[in-house]
């Protein structure tokens, strides 16, 4: 309130200028307590004897001023706000506070007595309370005279209207017509003058009438009330004010009657009841003095009072207020209690009327219509027709604007029209009155919500969330962004503030976003305090004006971190008048609590392993997106960097190229998503490398002592000690001269003990030599042997002589049953009743049966033939003079000498020949359960992988297989299944594993050239690099030479490169050989962990150095399962360049086989065409450590061509023969088996299924239906050999309503699960879709179309997998019954998800929809287009050309799932993925492969493409999109 509204509304008083300074002084600031539209303090003021003011006797005239319980502690005041008399008039005493025990509590009460003298008790008074966040308020109390000449008519002393209400009329009557009140005196005319709040104003008084006998003295014009004719108006004689005139109160409400909310009044108020009256401020009811609540239906009786009945005028057993007269806010004024009236209020009410002042009309039935005066209650219990309530108030009919069986509830209908009574609906359709909506789904209009107001899309910016329906006004201050204008609707200012989300300790943007139409007034800008300009580190970047309501300021803030506070500020004259906190919540950098673990340690290298980062356990946000290791010398702090790992690869990391016998610290640090996402490094853990320094004990001795026991005793070089941890400990070992079997372990003893006596454990009469190694981290090398010991026990001859004879007898034992053994077999392989065994036994170049494979006993070959030679001529001797090279090759070829075997030049710039080294005649030892061998395979893999359970414990009975015949391999495949895989795993049994020849080179080495010890090179074999020019370059790399299927070395199977010794090496050995092509068989994701650092540049056109050469790269090509790059090596001083290209297969899981047959057949393939019939270099192939995935490509490619060129195969044969140039080539059995396999589709495999562009667009009809043909028969032959099985979970009888077709179901392993929860909880996650392609978090589903039962389903899977398009490929005019429209038109809710359609749109060849789908519990959103094909009609054949425009033009992106659908789900959803599948092909110009495209889709839902015709569309609609390129975009 300014100060001329209160200088001119209270120009005489002296406090009302002190109160409105105050007021100025608080209005200045931004108090909470002064700004907005705030709520009154309920106030009630009861005055006592308010017709008396001149009594003398106690108690004095007085009014009391109560305060309800959450106003009790405002500051009460009292004044007097007009002169109404001619003489002076003094302000009342000081409001006293009472201290009535009977109060409620925090409520409060305050006394102000009245001085009777000379009339200072009569005029106009107030009650002032003063409260912060209250608005101050005031309530009048009016005391007359009891002797007054002039009264009001109507026993009021306060009149309340509307603005605009006609005909008002201010009625008093004269009871005394004295002379003062003639004009002359004693004359008949009477002189009455009127004032308005103790002014001379009198223009608006219309003086009438001369009859004095009780007739209306005055009328307002009939010009409409305003709201300035508010005031206290004052009739009295022409010179006599002497205090027995007469004073009433008229109160105009701002708005019309039943309105609220000035200046537009367009609320609806509160139905009030029983005299209550609406505040024109916030639509609510003031209640009169007996009543309470919100329509004040509620009636307390006659002594209680208060906004809440909470007072009482009398403790003490009184039951009413008599005498008393109430005064309450405005607009309500002042009444008696209920059941009085009059001035004195000391009248009861008559018959018929009741409540405050007696003012209300009782509606009862029967009793004279009698009712209690003070609740209105009937006494005769009935209500008058038409109304009812519980006393008779509430009429049958609503007055318009309400409804509801009380009539409280509003209509909220536009311009207040009536809506109706039971439903609240709106007549005739009209719309919502401003402060209401209709909610969707409902029929009448609500009051809108808390926090909007209008049409209730307009926001309240109110501090307390609280403002005015209708017009916005805030009930309190504007929240500190907003300003204070416009009646305080808070709705300009700082609109908002955006930012960049980053990591801590990057830089972001800051907008700050201002109404447009203050920017010319105000400035923004940006502050680290709200109270003032702090701008250091921020910088502005611009303005940004494009949005017609809404300027925007850019700034730049450095170096922010999650606890920084910034705001936006509206500034005037550099001075902020509203803020907005915009609070930099940057992301906390991810940090792992728990130290990583030690795995192992070489010499040279350590490896660790670490937890995943939890949100739970770990400090920070989420997502970890990858891990970086660090490691330093403990001794210092220097922290190096190690590698960076994704959250997708193993938790594991191996530090190499460490210094031996040295502590390093490791650390692992977590990286969030986005720029400076690495958080603080882990707690460290410490681990020592191994020393890897060889001991080697001399001078062993052993000599027998007199007890017969040995001593054995050596010593250690002076000064050979290198190692931290010395010596710990000696191993002695004992080894039986002349024997072939590996020493043995006799003890391990302290590393400070020099001999040792062996006590036990030695054969009597054997004679041994006696060994020693020591240990420093690791076991040394062991000594030169001692000396030969004959041991003796010192036993009498008669033992010894005992011993003998047993000997012997088991040995003649022995004989026997291998003679028996002998001619048993040989009768049983000859006798005429067993004729499929002898068949088996006599396989020649014909072919062999389909009987089960017939095996040659090894333990029979092995005494028959006492050389490698006997045992090939007995071979021969077999099969006869027509064998192929490859058929004579098997066990007995396999043990022929390497020596003299000639091999093809495959490196030498000079013609000649590799003469390889010569090997040991035979294996090191006489059984393969003694060679070192690891189990590379865990126990349930291979059950897993099968589904074949297979237990063979001893493999001393198993054989050798025999050649299959080519023309038979597809039978003897299609065999059954376990008796198959029985017999495969058989042969794997059999093979040698582990070491068999000398690898001494590799064994010195350690781990810093060797990937691990598992996998060594055989001395004989291995790979023997040449110098480049650096004398002291090692000429050792873990490799070797394999031969092919022919015994022609074509074939180096190496480790993976991992420290940058092995890969310079590589790159000599690349270079030596000159190795056209690399086949690497670890994918870039497992390369670390698995031994393959990256050793190519990463970038084309870039180099790297390694050692002496430099490699370029040029080209790269990827598809999803490989990628290809070409690279030029060149030695540093030489001017020849040598090309070289990698195929890396991205398929081969470590340790494991590829899921997609088809797809390692095409690569090979793709190898074969790079590598050529040129024998210019070998083909290089490499995995983690050359042997397990390396073993099994080798066999597998060279097998292949087996396939074409001979008449018989024997993949025991190649392996084994592998397993000669390469310890434990194809490593498990699962791998054994997968070469089986993988040949079994090779050999059906369309060797020209692959078309370059220019072929398929040329291609006739009757070339394409018949390789169509062809080649769908093939997939048909393939379909037998699926090993894709189990479709358990869709066959469940709980499914089978799912399922359109009860023969289309999705395999378990590709079926896609829904993750939501249904609308019944517990409800299977089972839907027909199978995933067609899967590279999270993006996915190719293909599905049948819902069924009725399957639309909340089909929405679930559309949540869960983010589908963001789907394709519909069904015509909903032409499906069976079974087809549902599964979208909506508008809004629907399927279980938890909400869907709503937004847009509409037709294209040429087809429609496009735009969905919203909302998950109820997540709150979360996302866009979903439908695209619906139109080129179905009903019998038509199906347009090639204009479903080939479709699948292009709705060609979507590849980082967004895609989700296909047609009737079953696997006919046209299929060709449509197979065709978009190879669209980049033709855009590249690359060739085109149908069938492998469909063959690995059928691997995932063997139905896909169910007939002949589908695939003839596949080529068809390829041929089109070729052909009419030009014509095909993409239109949406």
């Amino acid at each position: 309130m300014g100060v001329a509204k209160c200088v001119r509304k209270w120009p005489f008083l002296l406090g009302i200028i002190l109160v409105c300074s105050l007021q100025l002084k608080l209005c200045a600031g931004r108090s909470a307590s002064q700004c907005g539209r705030k709520d009154k303090v309920l106030m009630t003021v009861m005055s006592f004897k308010p017709q008396n003011s001149e009594s003398t006797d106690a108690p004095l005239p007085h009014y009391e001023c109560y305060l309800g319980a959450e106003d009790g502690d405002a500051v009460v005041s009292s004044y007097r706000p007009y002169r109404t008399k001619n003489l002076i008039e003094p302000q009342p005493s000081s409001p006293v506070r009472l201290t009535d025990n009977n109060l409620p509590a925090n409520t409060a009460a305050y006394r102000i007595t009245l001085d009777p003298a000379n009339n200072n008790a009569f005029g106009v008074f107030t009650c002032n309370a003063l409260k912060d966040a209250r608005k101050n308020t005031t309530v009048f109390a009016i005391f007359l005279r009891s002797d007054g000449y002039i009264v009001p008519s109507d026993g009021r002393i306060t009149k309340t209207v509307n603005v605009g209400d006609r005909d008002v009329i201010i009625d008093v009557t004269v009871v005394d017509d004295t002379d003062v009140l003639r004009d002359p005196p004693q004359s008949e005319n009477l002189d009455i003058r009127w004032r308005i709040n103790g002014s001379r104003n009198v223009d608006v008084i219309d003086a009438g009438g001369t009859d004095y006998q009780g007739v209306n003295y005055t009328q307002l014009s009939s010009r409409g009330i305003r709201v300035d004719d508010e005031g206290v108006y004052e009739a009295h004689g022409f010179t006599l004010r002497n205090a027995r005139h007469v004073l009433q109160r008229l109160i105009v409400r701002s708005c019309e009657a039943g309105k609220w909310g000035p200046p537009g009044c367009i609320g609806i108020c509160d139905n009030c009841y029983n005299g209550g009256i609406c505040d024109d401020e916030t639509g609510r009811c003031i209640c009169p003095p007996g009543f309470m609540g919100t329509n004040c239906l509620t009636a307390c009786g006659g002594n209680k009072f208060g906004y809440s009945c909470e007072f009482q005028c009398d403790y003490e057993g009184n039951t009413d207020c008599i005498g008393r007269q109430f005064c309450l806010l405005d607009p309500y004024g002042c009444t008696c209690n209920t059941g009085y009236k009059n001035l004195d209020c000391m009248t009861n009410c008559q018959d018929g009327k009741y409540g405050a002042g007696c003012l209300q009309q009782c509606h009862c039935d029967g009793n004279q219509g009698r009712c209690d005066r003070f609740t209105g209650e009937c006494e005769s219990g009935r209500c008058q027709n038409g109304w009812s309530g519980t006393n008779c108030q509430i009429p049958d009919t609503c007055p318009q604007g309400y409804f509801g069986s009380d009539c409280t509830e509003k209509c909220f209908c536009l311009n207040n029209l009536a809506c109706n009574k039971n439903t609240g609906a709106c007549n005739n359709g009209v719309q919502c009155a401003p402060g209401a909506m209709k909610p969707t789904g409902s029929m009448k209009c609500q009051e809108c919500p808390d926090g909007f107001y209008g049409d209730c899309n307009k926001e309240c910016h109110c501090e307390s969330e609280a403002c005015d329906k209708v017009t916005g006004e805030c009930v309190g201050c504007c929240k500190p962004q907003w300003l204070e204008r416009d009646r305080n609707t808070c709705q300009t200012g700082l609109e908002g503030s955006s930012f960049l989300k980053v990591n801590s300790g990057q830089s972001t943007n800051v907008r700050c976003d201002t109404s447009r139409s203050i920017v010319n007034t105000y400035g923004t800008e940006l502050s680290r305090e709200s109270g003032s300009l702090v701008d250091s580190g921020i910088t502005r970047s611009g303005f940004n004006n494009q949005r017609s309501s809404i300027s925007s300021a850019d700034f730049t803030i450095n170096n922010v971190s999650s606890t920084d506070v910034f705001y936006c500020l509206l500034v005037s004259n550099m001075k902020p008048i509203a803020w907005l906190n915009t609070t930099f919540s940057a992301y906390v950098l991810p940090v792992l609590s728990d130290q990583p673990t030690f795995q192992r340690q070489t010499n040279d290298s350590v490896t660790i392993r670490w937890r995943a980062w939890d949100a739970e356990k770990d400090v920070g946000d989420p997502p970890v997106v990858s891990y970086v290791t660090y490691y330093k010398e403990e001794a210092t702090d220097v922290w190096m960097r190690g590698s960076d790992m994704s959250r997708d690869e193993a938790l594991e990391y191996t530090a190499s190229d460490l210094k031996m016998d040295v502590n390093y610290t490791f650390a692992v640090s977590a990286v969030r998503d986005g720029d400076g996402g690495e958080g603080p490094r882990s707690p460290p853990l410490t681990v020592k490398t191994l020393c890897c320094d060889a001991v080697v004990p001399i001078n062993v001795q052993a000599r027998l002592t007199d007890d017969n026991k040995v001593q054995v005793s050596w010593q250690i070089t002076p000064g050979s000690i290198n190692c931290s941890t010395g010596i710990t400990s000696f191993t002695v070992y004992a080894h039986i001269e002349g024997s072939s079997d590996e020493p043995i372990i006799i003890a391990s003893v302290g590393g400070e003990m020099t001999s040792y006596i062996i006590s036990e454990g030695l054969e009597d009469g054997v004679s041994y030599t006696f060994l020693v190694s020591s240990t420093t981290d690791q076991e040394g090398a062991q000594s030169l042997r001692s000396e030969v010991v004959l041991y003796t026990s010192g036993s009498s001859p008669v033992t010894f002589i005992v011993i003998i004879i047993f000997i012997v007898l088991a040995i003649v034992i022995i004989l026997i049953l291998v003679v028996v053994k002998r001619y048993y077999y040989r009768k049983g392989s000859q006798d005429k009743s067993e004729p499929d065994r002898v068949k088996s036994a006599v396989y020649t170049n014909d072919g062999v049966s389909d009987e089960p494979i017939g095996y040659s006993s090894l333990e029979l070959d092995s005494k028959e033939a006492t050389s490698p030679s006997d045992y090939h001529h007995l071979h021969q001797g077999q099969h006869g003079e027509n064998m192929s090279e490859y058929e004579e090759t098997d066990m007995s070829k396999a043990e022929r000498k390497v020596s003299g075997m000639e091999y093809e030049d495959v490196g030498n710039s000079q013609p000649g020949r590799y003469i390889l080294p010569t090997p040991p005649a035979g294996p090191q030892t006489n059984s393969a359960i003694q060679f070192e061998y690891h189990d590379y395979e865990e126990p349930d893999d291979f059950e897993n992988y099968t589904g074949v359970y297979i237990n063979i414990p001893d493999t001393h009975h198993l054989f050798s297989p025999e050649p299959i015949k080519v023309s038979e391999f597809q039978s003897f495949m299609r065999k059954d299944k376990t008796q198959l895989v029985e017999g495969i795993v058989k042969e794997f049994m059999i093979l040698p594993k582990g070491r068999q020849y000398p690898c001494s080179v590799a064994q010195q080495h350690c781990l810093q050239r060797n990937n691990s010890q598992e996998i060594l090179p055989y001395d004989h074999s291995r790979v023997v690099l040449t110098s480049l020019g650096n004398m002291n370059q090692s000429d050792y790399y873990n490799a070797s030479y394999i031969k092919d299927h022919k015994g022609k070395i074509r074939f180096i199977a190496a480790q993976g490169p991992g420290s940058k010794y092995k890969v310079s090496d590589f790159w000599r050995m690349v270079w030596q050989e000159q190795v056209k092509t690399i086949v690497m068989l670890t994918d870039s994701n497992q390369a670390v962990n698995a031994g393959s650092a990256a050793y190519w540049p990463e970038k084309v056109k870039t180099t790297e150095t390694y050692g002496e050469l430099t490699v370029l790269g040029m080209e790269l090509t990827s598809s999803g399962t490989y990628t290809v790059r070409k690279m030029k090596v060149l030695q540093n001083d030489d001017d020849k360049i040598h090309t070289v290209q990698q195929v890396q297969l991205h398929m081969w899981p470590f340790r494991g086989v590829p899921e997609d047959i088809s797809d390692l057949i095409a690569v090979i393939k793709k190898v074969k065409t790079l590598q050529g019939r040129d024998t210019a270099g070998p083909l290089l192939v490499h995995c983690s450590n050359g042997s397990g995935a390396s073993g099994t490509f080798i066999a597998i490619y060279s097998l292949m061509d087996v396939l074409k060129e001979s008449k018989s195969i024997n993949v025991f044969d190649f392996v084994n023969n592998m397993r000669k140039d390469r310890m434990d080539m194809v490593q498990t059995r699962i791998q054994y088996l997968f070469i089986y396999q993988t040949l079994q589709d090779a050999q059906l495999f369309p060797e020209d299924s692959s078309l370059s562009c220019s072929q398929l667009k040329n291609l006739s009809d009757r070339i394409l239906n018949k390789k169509a043909q062809q080649e769908f028969k093939v997939l048909r032959k393939m379909d037998e050999n699926s090993r894709q099985t189990k479709s358990k979970v869709g066959r469940l009888a709980t499914n089978a309503h799912k399922n359109r077709f009860k023969g289309i179901i999705p395999l378990d392993k590709y079926r896609a699960t829904l993750k939501s929860e249904g609308l019944t909880p517990g409800i299977s996650d089972y839907i027909n879709a199978s995933i067609a392609e899967n590279d999270e978090p993006r996915y190719i589903l293909m599905a049948q179309s819902p069924l009725p039962a399957t639309v909340e389903d089909f929405w679930r899977l559309v949540y869960d997998y983010q589908c963001r398009t789907v394709i519909m490929l069904d015509n909903a005019n032409n499906i069976d019954k079974t087809f549902v429209q599964y979208w909506p038109d508008g809004r629907a809710m399927y279980a938890s998800i909400t869907v709503d359609l937004v847009t509409s749109m037709k294209f040429d060849t087809f429609t496009k929809r735009t969905f919203t789908v909302t998950h109820q519990d997540f709150k979360k959103s996302f866009s979903v287009e439908q695209l619906v094909y139109d080129g179905l009609e009903k019998k038509q054949n199906i347009d090639v050309n204009k479903l080939a425009k479709f699948i292009i033009s709705t060609k979507t992106d590849r980082s967004k799932t895609l989700l296909v659908h047609c009737i079953n789900g696997v006919g046209l959803s299929a060709v449509y993925i197979v065709v978009r599948s190879l669209t980049d092909s033709i855009k590249n110009g690359d060739e085109c492969d149908v069938f492998l495209a469909v063959k690995k889709l059928r691997m995932r839902n063997p139905h896909a493409i169910q007939t002949q015709d589908e695939y003839i569309l596949c080529l068809q609609l390829l041929k089109s999109i070729l052909n009419n390129q030009e014509d095909y975009a993409v239109v949406y």
